[in-house]
């Protein structure tokens, strides 16, 4: 099977009713009609593909969008067994990355954005930051989600209506400062709207690499993808902090792999435009700095 995703019906109390659904493919079309979490996306494909009852009553008892969205996080519970399991205990994200989350002294909240001539902005320690620690964890909730249905709903609209500027703006600011968010139970496009992680530099070159997602979020210790785990589907944003993967010093620029922020490349365009941007210095964001404002610091 391609993922496996748990739910239990608490309206089915006082019987204990779980659900496992099964998708053969993880990125397949039925996977990511289920992942949605938009209420009235459920609502509406009931609405259009529900026999019509009577109209004094709802096409369903206690299924509907809602409860849907209820369905696509477990319980605590399931997360607690799974890393108990055989299953989960040797997974990094069980005995090793929330037991660091947890400890403060992983966490370094304080970078700085300084202007650069040729990259236009770069991020930069402020303090030493010892290896594997948490890098302004804070993103991962300052940010917005896009999920793929209406991320495919924004291109085609940008395409029917090719001069509306804004929506436009909209789909290059995701391209240019987001990437693809896609582990178990979610779907579409992530990006930071307020915090310093989004001016951090692609490194060209595996030893100009300071930082990185955290490790083995969504993979086994043997490198196999992981498709059954209550723990991420419960945790999906532990895929956007980043960590330190050496030592800094203050005044080290903190630059992470960008091969990562797509999920597939089937023509190699984003490979080809990493390479190019590596020859040039030059990315998808102008470099010119407007003068009035000042360094970004948090």
């Amino acid at each position: 099977y391609g993922s496996a995703i748990v739910y239990e019906e608490p309206l089915a109390a006082p019987l204990d009713t779980t659900f496992i659904s099964i998708f053969s493919e993880f990125h397949s079309d039925t996977y990511f009609r289920y992942v949605r979490p938009m209420p009235t996306s459920i609502d509406l494909d009931i609405v259009q593909r529900f026999h019509k009852q009577d109209s004094s009553l709802l096409p369903t008892q206690f299924y509907d969008g809602s409860s849907h969205k209820a369905y696509l996080t477990p319980s605590r519970a399931w997360e607690n067994w799974y890393c108990r399991s055989n299953l989960g205990k040797d997974q990094y994200q069980c005995h090793t990355l929330l037991p660091k989350f947890y400890d403060p002294a992983n966490h370094v909240s304080e970078t700085e954005i300084r202007r650069d001539a040729t990259k236009g902005r770069g991020h930069y320690a402020v303090t030493d930051i010892p290896e594997g620690s948490f890098i302004n964890a804070d993103d991962s909730h300052i940010h917005l989600h896009m999920h793929r249905y209406q991320w495919e709903a924004l291109n085609d609209f940008v395409e029917k209506f090719p001069d509306a500027q804004m929506y436009r703006d909209l789909k290059n600011f995701f391209e240019s400062y987001g990437y693809e968010n896609e582990p178990n139970g979610l779907s579409g496009w992530s990006v930071s709207v307020a915090n310093n992680n989004t001016f951090t530099n692609h490194a060209c070159r595996e030893e100009d690499k300071t930082a990185a997602t955290v490790p083995g979020v969504g993979f086994d210790k043997d490198g196999n993808e992981i498709l059954f785990s209550p723990l991420q589907l419960r945790r999906k944003e532990l895929g956007i902090l980043t960590v330190a993967t050496r030592d800094l010093s203050s005044g080290d620029e903190i630059m992470m792999d960008y091969s990562s922020f797509r999920t597939s490349d089937p023509n190699g365009d984003y490979e080809r435009f990493l390479k190019t941007m590596c020859n040039t210095g030059e990315g998808m964001v102008p470099k010119e700095a407007p003068t009035h404002l000042p360094l970004e610091k948090k």
